[in-house]
């Protein structure tokens, strides 16, 4: 390089925290020490950074998986025929409080993964407010690059789902929404649907 001497030392992979002179210690200058930081206000700096806004995502993405895997496994109960799966909506509608527990814990990290995901993107749109002229994704994938879409497809067949099997309990065949077998069979044999 012109004007520079080339630095002739051995490349050692690290990770530079902070730069300080070795044995010195920070002068003060007779000021009192900082406070510590408390619980909240670690949690609201971790909020508000990038890094902690996709912790949160990736959390609550992890409890809706396992909500969706587990209750796949209760709905599945529908191929051993209406007893069982009448007994199966009965033994939840009577867990009382449990079930609304559940519920508010599941209604608040959608929202909490609704709003990381809004926010994450009005952030990355704002660190580039000028778009490519040319865009050719190096690393993302095609799913990758859909997920937001995803996630709206997602969003409004939940609606429907709470509206057809839970809130409104909607029957598209016009018949029984008070037996949650047969409920099931005349929502899914509906090609529409």
């Amino acid at each position: 390089a012109v004007g520079y001497e080339p630095d002739r030392r051995r490349f050692r992979p690290h990770v530079t925290v902070a730069r300080v002179r070795r044995g010195a210690m920070p002068r003060r200058h007779g000021l009192p020490e900082p406070p510590r930081a408390t619980f909240a206000g670690e949690a609201l700096t971790l909020y508000r950074s990038t890094i902690g806004k996709k912790i949160i995502m990736a959390v609550t993405g992890l409890v809706l998986v396992v909500f969706v895997i587990g209750h796949m496994a209760g709905n599945l109960q529908q191929f051993l025929g209406p007893a069982r799966m009448n007994a199966y909506a009965a033994f939840l509608k009577s867990t009382g409080e449990l079930l609304w527990i559940a519920r508010l814990t599941l209604i608040g990290a959608t929202l909490l993964h609704v709003l990381m995901a809004y926010q994450l993107t009005a952030r990355a749109r704002a660190a580039r407010p000028v778009g490519y002229q040319m865009r050719e994704p190096q690393v993302s994938t095609y799913s990758s690059r859909l997920m937001r879409w995803g996630g709206v497809t997602i969003l409004l067949f939940l609606v429907w789902h709470l509206l057809n099997f839970t809130i409104g309990k909607v029957n598209v065949t016009g018949g029984p929404t008070d037996d949650p077998y047969n409920l099931m069979v005349d929502t899914f044999s509906t090609w529409w649907i």
